[in-house]
């Protein structure tokens, strides 16, 4: 008798060949979904639709998709560094009209970047933008971002965490922040010996 696909797909020996079958059809299934919100104008719907879709199965016409999602949702750094991801992906796939597509939407969307300089004076900081760390070599740098509200986190060993929101708009193509010199952070009462241990008071 033959076997259901059902059953196939969670048969342990076809596991490998079912996840990726599953994963395609999820894949395709999200981008669907997230083409009809793009035609309904729900834009907030349709890019993490696109996005889920490109982490399941990536594929340049996903990318596209989602790139200019972001564009129309007025999220421009993302769009911008979605068709960078693009343009890459359609080089090593040698896909020359795709990556002149995804220059020419990259192109166009520089003038009307954001870009936040984040300044600092201090040395040995992690600095943080919505999360996500950035590098060192990049401070004092304008670094893309949408408008909106970001949260800038800046830390560093023996100091109290320095936490901020910025608001960005595009009434202004070019804010600055500068994070201060960060605080001491208060002593641990439990590093009061070599080894780290509490002490406990002597008892009565």
């Amino acid at each position: 008798a033959s076997i259901p696909v059902s059953a196939c797909l969670l048969a342990p020996s076809v596991a490998a060949a079912g996840d990726a079958e599953g994963g395609a059809a999820a894949a395709e299934s999200l981008f669907q979904e997230g083409r009809k919100a793009m035609d309904a104008k729900r834009y907030s719907d349709a890019c993490p639709k696109f996005l889920a879709s490109q982490k399941l199965a990536p594929a340049i016409g996903t990318l596209l998709n989602l790139a200019d999602c972001y564009e129309k949702n007025n999220q421009l750094a993302s769009a911008w560094a979605r068709f960078h991801e693009a343009i890459a992906l359609a080089q090593r796939q040698n896909r020359p009209n795709r990556e002149q597509t995804a220059k020419e939407r990259a192109d166009k969307l520089e003038p009307r970047l954001i870009k936040l300089s984040i300044l600092s004076r201090s040395s040995g900081i992690e600095v943080k933008l919505d999360g996500n760390v950035i590098d060192s070599a990049a401070l004092g740098t304008p670094i893309p971002v949408d408008a909106g509200k970001h949260a800038l986190e800046a830390s560093a060993k023996g100091k109290k965490t320095y936490n901020t929101s910025v608001e960005v708009s595009e009434k202004n193509k070019a804010p600055t922040v500068e994070i201060p010199p960060l605080e001491d952070a208060p002593p641990d009462p439990n590093a009061n010996n070599q080894n780290g241990n509490k002490i406990e008071p002597p008892k009565e």
